[in-house]
């Protein structure tokens, strides 16, 4: 064996004995994990309830594994957002004082800003902490320091926590009311468009049925309802259902804004959008009947 071998095996054994020392830390005690702050698993947390200084109260309530916003009427909610939240049972409490050893009113505990229950356990919001800007939240007698990644969404208006899809997932579209279309299934599972359109086809009126059912916004926003004009109203009829979803359209370019005026919302969406959920795509083939 060469003495050049030699120093290559040599240089492998010091590289390998390095790796081992770096991976397994020989007498150096692992890292204790961070304690959880409320003890509550997250994914048992069913209802979240929030009340914000200068804002209406939430709740958000989990049922087959889907969170709904409460209220009249009820709405389903972003599952993101509602995860998120719930995921604030099992955050970890990054350092705790007894709550009577600390200035509450100076840490903004005494009026706080936001009180987020989940379940049972309530979690009160004060100020940040100057040095690593983490929050300071209390619980029952005890003041902790979390990360604080949590206060922004907590302070978000009901918009915020509204699913960006336009339909319930179960939706199922029976009529299709555009500002110059009516279309309609009947009862055998046929389309009929009124006015007819004659370059059109069967195809087509399903692919504009199905991205109604399917649409999704970008983001959800409140509906200044005083300052707003529609440019025209959307009605779809759901099966089930006894009352319609009305959209109004506030502007088709550079982006396709929907408002749903009962739910006192906006729906912002891509401009394709428009041409997708509005306009009946023509074609040369099979021509829709007009239903007689």
């Amino acid at each position: 064996m060469t003495s050049r071998t030699l120093l290559n095996l040599f240089l492998i054994l010091i590289t390998a004995t390095l790796v081992l020392v770096i991976i397994y830390r020989p007498g150096i005690a692992p890292e204790t994990p961070l304690p959880n702050l409320t003890g509550i698993d997250p994914q048992s947390v069913d209802e979240i309830h929030i009340k914000r200084t200068g804002r209406d109260d939430l709740t958000l309530e989990k049922r087959n594994g889907h969170w709904f916003l409460s209220g009249s009427p009820e709405r389903p909610a972003a599952e993101l957002q509602a995860r998120t939240l719930a995921g604030l049972a099992g955050e970890s409490s990054i350092t705790r004082y007894p709550a009577g050893e600390l200035d509450l009113e100076k840490i903004g505990l005494v009026n706080p800003a936001a009180r987020i229950r989940l379940n049972d356990t309530e979690i009160l919001h004060g100020t940040t902490e100057a040095l690593d800007g983490n929050r300071y939240v209390r619980i029952g007698n005890t003041v902790h320091l979390i990360n604080d990644r949590y206060h922004r969404l907590v302070l978000g208006d009901s918009s915020t926590f509204l699913s960006t899809k336009l339909l319930p997932d179960t939706a199922e579209v029976t009529r299709l009311d555009l500002p110059t279309l009516e279309i309609t299934r009947s009862a055998d599972g046929k389309w009929t468009v009124n006015p007819p359109v004659p370059d059109t086809d069967a195809e087509n009126v399903t692919r504009l049925v199905q991205a109604w059912q399917n649409a999704r916004a970008v983001y959800v926003s409140a509906y200044p309802e005083t300052t707003t004009q529609s440019q025209g109203r959307l009605t779809l009829h759901l099966a089930g259902e006894e009352a319609a979803v009305v959209f109004d359209i506030i502007s088709r370019s550079p982006e396709l804004v929907l408002a749903r005026p009962a739910w006192k919302v906006r729906y912002h969406m891509g401009g394709d959008d428009a041409e997708r959920l509005l306009v009946l795509p023509k074609s040369a083939t099979e021509p829709v009947p007009d239903g007689g």
